[in-house]
C-alpha cells in the first residue's frame, strides 16, 4: 500500500479528494483568498522548478534548486495546503482538524518516502556534486538571503517537456469543482 501511495502520489491524492470534499466547509473569504494565494505560489514555484530540472540527466542546482532541494514538492505542499485552507471553516473545527491531519499525514508519508528515495538516487548518480549541494541547500524549507536572477537557466520548452501545465489545469479544475459543489455566491 505504501509503495502504491509513494509511486502514484498524484493519483493517491486524487483518490483522497472525495474525503476532502466531504470534510470541506469553505465559509470565510479571507481563508479562501489566502488559500488561493498559497495555491498560486505553489503553482509558480512548481513551474519555476519544472523549467529548470532535467530529470536524471543533470543535478539541478540553479533557480529554485539553489534555495531548496525539493521545490517541486514544496510547491505541491503549498498547493495542497492552500486547498485545505480553502476547505477550512473556523466554525467547523472537527472537520478542519480531520482534514488537516489527513493532509499532513498523507503528505509526510507519500512525499517523505519519495524524497528519501530520490535523494539516495541523486547521491549515487551525482556522487561528486551531491554531498556539497546537500550540505548547503535545505531539503524542504528554503534558505533565505539569495539573489534572484530572473530567467537564469529557465526554459519554457523544459517546462512543457515536464508537463507542468497539468498542475495548472488540475488546480483550475479543482477550484472550479469546489466553487460549483459548494454553491459559492460571489456577490
Amino acid at each position: 500500500m505504501l509503495g502504491f501511495i509513494v509511486r502514484y502520489r498524484v493519483l493517491s491524492g486524487i483518490l483522497l479528494a472525495p474525503i476532502g470534499l466531504f470534510l470541506a466547509r469553505p465559509c470565510h473569504w479571507a481563508m479562501i483568498a489566502i488559500g488561493a494565494l498559497m495555491m498560486t505560489l505553489g503553482l509558480f514555484l512548481r513551474s519555476w522548478a519544472a523549467g529548470h530540472i532535467k530529470k536524471d540527466k543533470v543535478l539541478s542546482m540553479e533557480g529554485p534548486y539553489f534555495i531548496v532541494r525539493n521545490p517541486l514538492y514544496l510547491g505541491s505542499f503549498l498547493m495542497a495546503g492552500g486547498l485545505c485552507l480553502i476547505f477550512t471553516c473556523p466554525s467547523h473545527p472537527i472537520e478542519a482538524a480531520i482534514l488537516w491531519a489527513l493532509f499532513l499525514f498523507y503528505f509526510s508519508v507519500a512525499y517523505g518516502v519519495k524524497i528519501r528515495q530520490e535523494e539516495q538516487f541523486l547521491s549515487q548518480t551525482f556522487s561528486g556534486q551531491w554531498p556539497g549541494y546537500a550540505a548547503q541547500t535545505p531539503a524542504f524549507i528554503p534558505k533565505l538571503g539569495f539573489q534572484f536572477i530572473p530567467g537564469a537557466g529557465f526554459s519554457w520548452r523544459q517546462w512543457a517537456r515536464n508537463k507542468e501545465y497539468n498542475a495548472w489545469i488540475g488546480c483550475a479544475a479543482i477550484l472550479l469543482l469546489v466553487f460549483t459543489l459548494n454553491n459559492f455566491r460571489f456577490f
